[in-house]
């Protein structure tokens, strides 16, 4: 899994390329937990590019959206 922010306007966009899985949907909430710390308070997660996901990565969406 491969992640990309980058800023339009006031909305930071990351984009998240590859498989979604076990080994690496931590890096997402990582992610998303220091841009939280930043007070970055719009973003969106792109998973356009996302070719697979299993129940780790859903979770951890799920975590982000009850962070949030």
């Amino acid at each position: 899994m491969e992640l990309k922010i980058r800023k339009n306007g006031d909305v930071y966009i990351i984009d998240v390329n590859g498989e979604m899985d076990l080994y690496n949907s931590y890096k997402l909430k990582e992610l998303v937990m220091k841009m939280l710390e930043k007070n970055v308070k719009i973003f969106i997660i792109n998973l356009e590019q996302v070719d697979y996901i299993d129940s780790s990565g859903i979770g951890a969406l799920i975590y982000i959206c009850s962070t949030i």
